[in-house]
């Protein structure tokens, strides 16, 4: 990801698999009712490891009213760093954070810092640094990532399973009329769910695995950039909005 918080975007090209995905999620929206009030859509976000075609975010509408303000001014390294210290839940000095993610004291005081005035981090009596609650920080339960293939369905394998890094589900849609048994085969034994599209409708074919969120640092910044946008009232507190 790039250094600040914003998100990248690519350009989005026309053609068969834009089809698809603008298909599938016109499908998908009038499949789930409260679509308005707790999802985010975002079409061909970078995440580090590529642009997956669509990733849906959803959100806790009670949860992400707690957003403290200053958490704006978060970076992806304070991310990284308070990913870290909410997967290993342990009292933290300098020192010993230093020796675990190798960053200098200096960046890592900046981070702490802006971290405690967000709410996230308490500086203890004993010079040690403690997280806060998940639950008061997180307020993403699901993010779903779908790669759209018209063909090359094992390249679409590929990446399906590589957005494990940030997703909790991963997808690869492909048209109805493509599948054969041999994709059929190879979602039997991936991580990855299949999904169908055909007929103005779309199939679970196979289901994803389900991973526990955060998966990693870039979990958060879905969460972060969510909760930015609703502090800012930019539409996520009011309903959904889609980044194209």
């Amino acid at each position: 990801m790039a250094e600040s918080v914003d998100m990248r975007f690519k350009k989005r090209t026309e053609g068969p698999e834009s089809i698809l995905v603008n298909n599938f999620l016109s499908v998908y929206k009038k499949n789930n009712s409260s679509i308005d009030k707790e999802f985010t859509i975002f079409t061909e976000p970078f995440t580090g490891s590529g642009f997956p075609d669509l990733v849906i975010v959803q959100w806790d509408d009670i949860k992400i009213k707690k957003w403290h303000p200053e958490r704006s001014n978060l970076r992806n390294i304070d991310l990284k760093i308070l990913h870290h210290m909410m997967t290993n839940r342990n009292s933290f000095t300098l020192e010993s954070l230093q020796e675990q993610l190798g960053y200098s004291i200096k960046k890592l005081e900046c981070s702490l810092e802006k971290m405690s005035a967000a709410s996230l981090v308490r500086h203890l009596k004993n010079d040690t640094f403690r997280v806060c609650s998940k639950n008061d920080a997180f307020y993403v339960k699901s993010i779903i990532a779908i790669e759209a293939k018209i063909r090359n369905w094992k390249n679409a394998f590929v990446q399906a399973e590589t957005n494990f890094w940030f997703a909790s589900e991963s997808y690869v849609l492909l048209p109805g009329e493509s599948i054969r048994n041999s994709i059929i085969d190879k979602a039997a034994e991936s991580p990855a769910g299949l999904l169908s599209y055909c007929n103005n409708n779309y199939d679970v074919i196979s289901k994803s695995e389900r991973r526990s969120m955060p998966v990693s640092y870039c979990s958060w910044i879905f969460n972060e950039y969510v909760g930015k946008n609703a502090f800012a009232g930019n539409g996520v507190g009011d309903g959904s909005f889609e980044i194209f």
